[in-house]
Formats: structure tokens, C-alpha cells, sequence
């Protein structure tokens, strides 16, 4: 019989090193300022239309013919409002009943953060999305940066991180922060294989959401007193 699983309050935490953690939020900012200088002025760089062209299927095309246009069309899904507020929330009634205080304040901060970002940002810049000839999806907003890349990464990353923070078990971290980053890649390249987003698009919107989940978590999880509980099973 598998034993019970026991909780105590966590004891002193051991000192560790967040160099990883600053380098990523320097990673995502630097991504989202190099997209950000390639779209001053509105117009959109060589190498975006030409990347954009690639993974982009022709108009007419059966989307549905291979493999790979099936697992993306439906990928984009994951970055849309319903499946992110479900496993957002089911991880908060987790947390809550648990008592655990800081990912609380963690998963609210990035939610509240990258949901008021994301429209602010669009008519900051006010970059137009592809031409509507393109479009397999009606988009009528603007286009910089791409919303679903950017939440998609806010709400699966910060769950990974939980993961990663809570859980003692090395591989349950290694596989919660690869599909916590592997999930907003493919929603972001979904969305410019629906015509509806430029390649830059989706760059600054994941470098972005990787900078502001990993600002948040160093901010919030190692800066905070020791309040919650952490699962000490093997």
C-alpha cells in the first residue's frame, strides 16, 4: 500500500542560487525588446514576412491534411480563455486548501499582471496583424504582442514553476518545466499558422511571459517568509 502522504511546516530553507532565474528574465526581456525594435514605425521586417510565409499554409489548403497543421490548430486552444482558467483554477482550490500562501500570491500576481499587458501593450504599439487574406481565425484586434503566446506562457510556465518549487521528485520538475514551456511555443506557432500573427509576434509575447513568470517567482517565492507547507513524502 502506497504510504500516506505527510505534511509539517517546512523548516529553514537552504540558501540555493537564482542566477538561472535572473538569466531567464533577462533572456525573455532581451526577446521582447529585439521584437519591439524590429516593429517601430509599423512596418514588418524581411525576415518576419518570409518566416511568417513558411509555417503559414497556403490559402485553400486543407489544414486538417497532415499531422503537424491537426496538433496546431488545435494547440491554440490551450492558449484561449476556458482550459487556461480551468487548470488555473483547479490549482488554486489545490493551493488554497493547502495553505500555501505563496503560490497564492505567485499565481495571482502573474494572472493579474499578464492579463492587464497584454491589451495595453496591443494599443500601445498598434501593429497590424497579417492581412485578412491570411486569417483561418476572425481576429479584429491588433496584433503585437501575440495575446495567446503571452498568456499561454503566464498560466503554463507559472504552473510549471510551482511544480518545480513544490515537488522534490527531479523528474516531476524536469517534466512540469519542459511542457510548462513546450505548450506556449506550439500555441504561439499555432497562431501564425492561423495567419493571425507575425513570427515577431509570438517571440516578444513567450519572451515576455517567460520574464514576467520567472520576475514574479523570484520576487515572490524566495523572497517571502516561509509561511506555507511543502510536501516532504519521498
Amino acid at each position: 500500500m502506497a504510504p500516506a502522504m505527510v505534511w509539517k511546516p517546512a523548516e529553514k530553507p537552504v540558501k540555493k542560487s537564482h542566477g538561472w532565474v535572473w538569466l531567464g528574465i533577462v533572456f525573455g526581456v532581451a526577446v521582447f525588446a529585439g521584437m519591439t525594435w524590429q516593429i517601430l514605425g509599423g512596418k514588418t521586417p524581411p525576415w518576419d514576412m518570409d518566416l511568417f510565409m513558411m509555417l503559414h499554409p497556403k490559402k485553400g489548403a486543407n489544414q486538417y491534411s497532415n499531422v503537424y497543421g491537426l496538433y496546431l490548430r488545435h494547440f491554440t486552444l490551450l492558449g484561449e480563455q476556458p482550459l487556461r482558467y480551468l487548470a488555473s483554477g483547479l490549482v488554486l482550490v489545490y493551493l488554497v486548501c493547502a495553505g500555501r500562501i505563496r503560490g497564492i500570491l505567485f499565481m495571482a500576481a502573474v494572472t493579474i499582471s499578464a492579463t492587464v499587458l497584454d491589451p495595453s501593450l496591443k494599443a500601445f504599439f498598434g501593429h497590424p496583424r497579417p492581412d485578412n487574406a491570411y486569417h483561418y481565425v476572425q481576429m479584429t484586434s491588433f496584433s503585437f504582442p501575440s495575446g495567446h503566446s503571452l498568456l499561454a506562457m503566464a498560466t503554463w510556465f507559472s504552473l510549471a514553476m510551482l511544480a518545480m518549487y513544490y515537488s522534490r521528485r527531479p523528474l516531476t520538475r524536469a517534466f512540469a518545466v519542459f511542457y510548462g514551456l513546450l505548450i506556449p511555443t506550439l500555441v504561439g506557432f499555432s497562431r501564425v499558422y492561423l495567419g493571425v500573427h507575425w513570427p515577431s509576434d509570438v517571440f516578444a509575447g513567450l519572451g515576455l511571459g517567460l520574464a514576467l513568470v520567472l520576475f514574479w517567482y523570484l520576487l515572490i517565492m524566495t523572497t517571502f517568509p516561509e509561511t506555507d507547507y511543502q510536501d516532504v513524502t519521498k
